[in-house]
Formats: structure tokens, sequence, C-alpha cells
């Protein structure tokens, strides 16, 4: 993976399963990412799954669920509590990608007594494990790239809803650079 990241941006993990870039000043407001915060930023998660519902609230995939971008995308459409609306497939990284908007609905599932849903999770046998979803006070707009030979790329852009629009705009200057691959 690449990307040219401007001045103004903090990248706040860089890992084998991520990487996440924050808008700098909200990271020094608030380096946690709950949800519950000022979580803004674009996150790149490399290999996904659907992660396992039903109250798990663990790092725990579905097997049930296949793994290409329009099966994750249909089932995190079907998730209890999840807003999800379908937009448009766009290009990014110079494959198409399936793209959603999603936000907590009515009655969303409890983890840890919070509001809170896991929509993907690292795959079985995955060295470094792993849950990422979608927070009370958050809105996010989600990209799922099929890389090819079974391995999906997830990006999310994930913003507080009232400044959610504004973030968007920061971000695309930055997903126009990305560059995903399957290695």
């Amino acid at each position: 993976m690449s990307v040219a990241v401007p001045r103004g941006w903090a990248n706040t993990l860089d890992h084998q399963p991520a990487y996440w870039l924050r808008p700098a000043q909200d990271y020094y407001a608030d380096p946690d990412t709950d949800g519950n915060g000022t979580s803004s930023g674009i996150y790149v998660w490399g290999d996904v799954a659907a992660a396992r519902q039903g109250g798990v609230c663990a790092e725990i995939s579905d097997p049930a669920v296949h793994t290409d971008a329009r099966s994750l995308a249909k089932w995190m459409r079907g998730i209890k509590g999840v807003t999800a609306t379908p937009r448009s497939d766009e290009m990014l990284s110079g494959l198409t990608a399936t793209v959603m908007d999603l936000q907590l609905g009515a009655n969303p599932p409890k983890c840890e007594g919070n509001p809170y849903v896991a929509l993907i999770a690292s795959r079985p046998g995955a060295p470094d494990a792993y849950a990422w979803g979608l927070g009370k006070k958050e809105q996010t707009r989600l990209w799922l790239v099929d890389l090819g030979g079974g391995h999906t790329s997830s990006v999310f852009v994930i913003g507080p809803k009232e400044t959610f629009e504004e973030l968007l705009q920061r971000a695309q200057p930055i997903l126009a650079t990305l560059r995903l691959t399957n290695s």
C-alpha cells in the first residue's frame, strides 16, 4: 500500500493489518478511536472478513459470509441496528470499489455497554487479530475493494456526524493517491 499524505494529517497506525490517518488536530485532541470521541480519519484494513455478530464483541470472523466486496456489503446491509445506504461503485486504487454509507440506526447492539457494531474482523489465522466497526456518534463511508486472490481491503472514512462531510472532502485528495496491493 502507498499513499500521499498532505500536511495536517497524522499517521496514527501503520502495521501488518491496518494503516490509519487522522487529521492531526483531532488526533492530538483525542488519540482514542473508540467511536465516542473525535475518531475522524481514514482507516485502511488489508484483508478483511465479516465480524461475527450475536453479542460476541470479539475479534472473530464469521466463516458463513463470503469475503468478496459484494458479499460483505450485502451482509452489512442486513445487520440489525445498522443503517447502510448503498452508493454507486467508484474507482479506488485503480479498482472498482463497492461503496456505502453507514451509521447506527435504532436499537443497535451493545458491546461492552456501548452502542457499537463490529463490521469487519481479521481472517482466521491472521497474525494480528482485530475487529473494527461503527460507534454511536460516527458516520462512515466505506469502500470495499477486491484485490484478487480472494482478498478484500476495506477503507473507512469515519467522523462525527456534524463534521463528516467536511472530513470526506479533506479525505478525497488522499484517497485519490491510495494504491492498494495484494502482497
